[in-house]
């Protein structure tokens, strides 16, 4: 027998350190024993370690053990997509076909015990979680909520200590609103993987880390509106790819880090009003290429880095007002080219790079008013060759740049029988024979401190229309 051989029969603790005996060491054939006993039969190898202090090792069965709360035989939490008790699975579904009434509102945390594996609820009101709540993994048994979700602090609490919606897994629709708001920890909306409908709002606001909203794949309808504002660190709408259709206001706003709308790309149809509003970092609005029906306004302003509004070329109904104002870097109105009708009013202002109108060829009707007001940039109204008629106002002011009106050459009436027409304070003006085919405005004109239209122009106008033709009166003064 080799002294490292013998060496190892006297104690197993040195056996790591003792280098294998090789073929050729003498040792006797068959002397394979490596076992820790001492002569007396006593173990002496250093016992295993419990990192995480429940008093299991891996040796034991822990699975983690990093995690105190899991461990052989723990209490499962269903819902939350941990296998707490080490048998090699985790419980994430139950049965919601057996859901039981839970009659009023809901408030968690809620007693111990609500939830087992064998119970689920539909919630009859509301289900309030509290500001403190923290983990709502034990809220696996709610299956569905017939008023709204709210996951907002009230009054002056302090922000929402939620990390994660896990717990909410198994809820599969929500009758009234979907209130997330003031969540400062929560970084996506994981854990509503089941939810497919909401019959109210979905209201997402002031939550400092959320960086996505995956989670919401499966949500294809909001009966109500959908708002997501005040997020500082969301820079997609990824993780709405299921919905269709937004059945009031679509409004995205003040979210700093958003760059572009992609995951929305299934939306069809918002039946109230889109507004996209002081989203700073916003360059693009691909992902509503399949948005054909906006029922009320289509709102776009304070976007500072908005070059254009591609991504919009399926739309084909506003129905009411073309709102936008106050986009820096928006140039182009390129992506509106399938409209062909505005059914109220229509209104661009402030948008200091807009040169024209292009993008617009096909606009054939507007309902209301056109004002134009403040656009530096702006030279002409090239790209409204279709519009002959403005039944309301229409107001032209302070636009630094405007030469002339090409593009307004078919414009034959203005103001309905009680509107006026408002050409003001355009310092580059100075040809306004596009207009001259006018043949009928509602009530006053007013062609007033255009400095470098001459007066004999600015009355050539009116004579051309027709004194008879004007249902008010007339206003020339400030010209050149």
């Amino acid at each position: 027998m080799s002294a490292c051989h013998s060496v190892v029969a006297l104690s197993g603790l040195l056996l790591v350190a003792c280098p294998a005996p090789k073929e050729d060491s003498g040792s006797p054939v068959g002397d394979t024993d490596t076992d820790t006993d001492t002569a007396s039969g006593e173990d002496t190898s250093a016992p295993e370690e419990d990192g995480d202090g429940d008093g299991f090792t891996v040796e034991d069965g822990d699975c983690d053990d990093t995690g105190a709360s899991i461990y052989p035989g723990a209490k499962e939490a269903p819902g939350d997509g941990v296998d707490q008790d080490c048998d090699g699975a985790y419980l994430d579904e139950i049965d919601c076909t057996l859901a039981t009434s839970w009659s009023g509102d809901l408030t968690w945390p809620s007693d111990d015990g609500l939830c087992a594996p064998d119970r689920a609820y539909s919630v009859e009101g509301d289900l309030n979680i509290a500001y403190d709540a923290g983990d709502i993994s034990g809220a696996y048994c709610i299956c569905e909520v017939q008023g709204s979700v709210d996951l907002e602090p009230v009054g002056h609490a302090p922000p929402g200590t939620l990390q994660s919606l896990v717990g909410l897994g198994n809820l599969a629709s929500i009758g009234a609103d979907l209130l997330v708001t003031g969540q400062e920890s929560l970084t996506d909306l994981s854990g509503l993987e089941t939810l497919t409908s909401i019959g109210g709002d979905l209201y997402i606001s002031r939550n400092d880390a959320l960086a996505a909203l995956a989670g919401l794949e499966r949500v294809e309808t909001i009966g109500g509106g959908l708002e997501i504002r005040d997020s500082p660190l969301l820079t997609n709408c990824e993780g709405l790819e299921g919905l269709v259709a937004v059945g009031d206001d679509l409004a995205i706003r003040s979210n700093d880090a958003l760059e572009g709308l992609s995951g929305l790309s299934g939306l069809v149809s918002i039946g109230a009003s889109l507004a996209l509003t002081h989203n700073d970092a916003l360059i693009s609005l691909h992902g509503l290429e399949q948005l054909t029906t906006i029922g009320e306004d289509l709102y776009v302003s304070d976007n500072d880095a908005l070059p254009d509004l591609i991504g919009l070329e399926n739309l084909s109904t506003i129905g009411v007002d073309l709102y936008l104002s106050g986009n820096d870097a928006l140039y182009s109105v390129t992506g509106l080219e399938n409209i062909t009708a505005i059914h109220r009013s229509v209104y661009f202002r402030y948008n200091d790079a807009l040169t024209d109108f292009s993008g617009l060829e096909n606009l054939e009707t507007i309902g209301g008013l056109l004002s134009v007001q403040s656009n530096a940039a702006l030279i002409n109204f090239q790209g409204l060759e279709h519009i002959t008629e403005i039944p309301g106002e229409f107001s032209v002011g302070k636009n630094d740049s405007l030469t002339d009106f090409s593009g307004l050459d078919q414009l034959t009436a203005i103001g309905g029988v009680v509107y006026d027409f408002r050409l003001e304070d355009n310092a580059a003006l100075h040809d306004v024979t596009a207009l001259h085919q006018v043949q009928s405005i509602g009530l006053d004109v007013y062609i007033v401190d255009n400095t470098s239209l001459l007066t004999a122009d600015a009355e050539a106008l009116r004579d051309a229309i027709g004194t008879e033709n004007i249902g008010g009166a007339v206003y020339i003064s400030g010209n050149q």
